[in-house]
């Protein structure tokens, strides 16, 4: 009878044990495993939002300022893309602008009988300055033409060479840009203000806001858009239109009706237009500093943005792979101890 209760009291022992070596086994083996994905995740402190609320919601909060932050440094480098562009044509312009001023003076001046100052001979350069003039007002970046205002997917401008009305010759959106306010144009006029000379935006991070009528508040974005009527003139102002008065009186020669008084008022003219361009370059310019000043700022806060993050999300990667061995260590550990603690059963003798 005593024989029998110790049997039994040894059987119920070795049970309590198997069990216990089974839990702390599998213990051992979710931890292995658990620190063996974690690393695999990119070395986290936790992969669910459950075992760190607080840590999860301060990751997601991080999260979300990084991708606003990406969003707009994405959003100012185009920008800073797109005046870098306008502003390398813009320049070519100029230069275009230094070389025709330079030229009419030379045939307003010179009284030589040199043929390279002839007036005949430089208004022939100054319709190929016109033409290449024309070309960089329909100039493109990428997939937009660049001084289209807010329609950015036709060309702006067109020129008519063999159009005998200089004031026709040059067409803004299918309309002359010496027309005129009256019941023909009114509807184009208005149409362009509307679309064209009403500027498009990108959010950089300014603190975008609307105004009470709708629109956006420029002080809270960038603008994007270039007006070529507003950088090359408008009505009797525009760049061109001066260029073929020029060439007009050029041509005058021949016939002895040039007048030296009307080109130096043309140059006059021509000097006011010119410094529209001028002026908008020194402003792109000004643009594109101030927006490598704000890319600098996104820099550094995406930096410092995503150090913060690393603290909440993520840990030491040496560190895990130590605790990973050492759990596969005691796993390995506990598999060996298993066979001298756990007593065979009959199913290891069947085996």
């Amino acid at each position: 009878m005593t024989n029998m209760f110790s049997s039994a009291s040894t059987r119920i022992a070795n049970n309590t044990i198997a069990r216990n070596y089974n839990r702390q086994l599998l213990g051992s083996q979710r931890l292995a495993n658990e620190l063996q994905y974690r690393i695999s995740a990119g070395s986290r402190r936790f992969t669910t939002m459950a075992e760190n609320t607080a840590g999860g919601v301060r990751a997601m909060e991080l999260r979300r300022n990084i991708e606003r932050l990406q969003s707009h440094r994405d959003n100012a480098q185009s920008a800073l893309s797109l005046i870098e562009a306008a502003e390398g044509q813009l320049s070519n312009a100029f230069e275009l602008v230094k070389s025709v001023r330079e030229r009419v003076l030379q045939a307003n001046t010179d009284t030589s009988a040199d043929a390279d100052t002839r007036p005949d001979v430089i208004a022939g350069q100054l319709r190929m300055m016109r033409d290449q003039m024309v070309t960089i007002m329909n100039a493109r970046f990428g997939d937009r033409f660049l001084f289209g205002g807010t329609i950015i997917d036709q060309p702006p401008f067109a020129y008519d060479s063999s159009n005998p009305d200089i004031n026709e010759r040059l067409q803004f959106r299918g309309f002359g840009v010496m027309t005129e306010l009256n019941e023909d144009s009114i509807d184009f006029l208005a149409d362009r203000h509307e679309w064209v000379k009403r500027p498009t935006y990108l959010d950089i991070g300014l603190g975008l806001a609307f105004k009470e009528d709708g629109n956006i508040d420029p002080n809270t974005a960038y603008m994007n858009s270039f007006d070529g009527l507003s950088i090359f003139g408008e009505g009797d102002t525009n760049i061109i239109y001066v260029i073929d008065q020029m060439i007009t009186e050029l041509e005058r020669h021949a016939t002895g009706t040039y007048n030296h008084d009307a080109m130096g008022a043309l140059l006059d003219k021509f000097d006011a237009s010119s410094q529209q361009i001028s002026l908008q370059i020194v402003r792109i310019g000004s643009d594109a500093n101030q927006l490598k000043f704000t890319i600098d700022r996104f820099n550094a806060e995406y930096i410092n943005l995503e150090d913060r993050r690393t603290q909440v999300e993520a840990e030491d990667p040496e560190k895990l792979i130590m605790d990973m061995k050492m759990a596969e260590f005691a796993y390995n550990a506990a598999l060996q101890m298993g066979q001298r603690v756990l007593m065979p059963s009959l199913w290891d003798y069947m085996r």
